[in-house]
This record gives C-alpha cells, sequence and structure tokens, in this order.
C-alpha cells in the first residue's frame, strides 16, 4: 500500500477545517488519547497474522484460504475506516487513527505479498498474477476511498446555497461511479481464483 499518498490525502481534511473546528487543526492528541486510539484499533481489528508461519509447508488451497482470510480483515479495516473517519475527522485524535489505520492495511497487504511471492516461487504463477491484480485494485480503492471520504466531509460543510455545493456533488459521484467499477474488478479476480483453485 501506498501510504505515503494515503496519508496526504486524510492529511487535507486540516485545510478544510473551519469555523468551530478550526481549534482542532493546530492541536496534537495527548499520550492517553494516542495510546486509546491504537488499543481501540488493535481490539476492534485483531493483530494476529491470518497467514500460517511456515507458508512453503503449506499447499496452495492453503496458501488461497490465507489470502480469502486477508481479504476478510481488509473488508473489517475498511468498515472501522469509514466508521473511524466520522467520529473522529474534527478531533485531536484524527492524524494518529489515520496513521494506525494505514498501519493495518498495510500489514495485511504485506502477508498477501508474503504469500503471493511462496506462489510464484512454487510455479502457481497463474494463482500469483491474480493476487496481484487484487493488490493492485485494492491500492487504488484505499486511495479513492481516503478521497471520496474527505469530498463527503467538504460536501457537508458547504452551504446548499453555495456554488462549490454542485461540484462537490458531481465530484462525489464521479468517485462513487469509479469506486464500484473497482469493487466490481476485484470480485471478478477474486471469482477467478476459485475457478483457479478449484482444478487443483
Amino acid at each position: 500500500m501506498d501510504l505515503d499518498a494515503c496519508l496526504d490525502i486524510l492529511k487535507a481534511r486540516h485545510g478544510c477545517d473551519h469555523g468551530d473546528h478550526e481549534e482542532h487543526a493546530n492541536h496534537q492528541a495527548t499520550p492517553c488519547a494516542v495510546a486509546n486510539v491504537k488499543q481501540t484499533l488493535a481490539h476492534d481489528l485483531h493483530l494476529e497474522s491470518s497467514v500460517p508461519d511456515d507458508l512453503y509447508a503449506t499447499t496452495t488451497r492453503g496458501l488461497y484460504d490465507a489470502f480469502m482470510r486477508c481479504q476478510s480483515k481488509r473488508v473489517e479495516i475498511y468498515a472501522r475506516f469509514e466508521t473511524g473517519f466520522v467520529e473522529l475527522m474534527f478531533k485531536d485524535e484524527f492524524a494518529v487513527f489515520s496513521q494506525e489505520i494505514t498501519k493495518h492495511f498495510a500489514a495485511v497487504s504485506a502477508e498477501i505479498n508474503r504469500i503471493e511471492a511462496t506462489l510464484r516461487a512454487r510455479d502457481a504463477t497463474t494463482l500469483a498474477t491474480l493476487i496481484r491484480k487484487v493488490q493492485v485494485q485494492e491500492k487504488e480503492k484505499l486511495l479513492l476511498t481516503s478521497a471520496l471520504l474527505l469530498e463527503r466531509m467538504r460536501s457537508k460543510q458547504t452551504r446548499d446555497d453555495d456554488v462549490s455545493a454542485s461540484i462537490y456533488e458531481t465530484s462525489i459521484r464521479s468517485m462513487e461511479g469509479t469506486h464500484t467499477k473497482i469493487i466490481e474488478a476485484i470480485n471478478e479476480l477474486l471469482v477467478e481464483m476459485q475457478y483457479e483453485v478449484a482444478e487443483l
């Protein structure tokens, strides 16, 4: 995952703070608040690995199953990402939340990369290539989700009679359309993987 790109998008949140929320832009979360955010995410998302310790001793089917567990964990992280964004977007804890949530995404991605590398090492190239394609789509999905959440927040801060309101609405619709296409592409790849594994 491109952590820097994702964090840059989330940091743009400060650029659209205004009104009653301006005071948060220049504040940092207290050590206690930081620890609370980290502990809450660790509890909600679970830190244990989704892949076997010895990947090379795992069957190809076992590697596929491990990949699917990683995908399920990604779904959980996305759900927590969206709820946390809404809950913390105007709070001092937002910065550490953004950093921690992207670390969780990166950890899952790293595990999947290990699975892919193991599959390539045993010449299961078709399955490995499908996983690589999923990874590329997931990277785009994460960046787009970050941008979409930010755009929705900006839209909510805009008055109905503001000229920029319609611009935000158009932008959001466009992003949502692209987001849907990415999800459809990922699902198609997952179906292809099912067929590939069924032939093992």
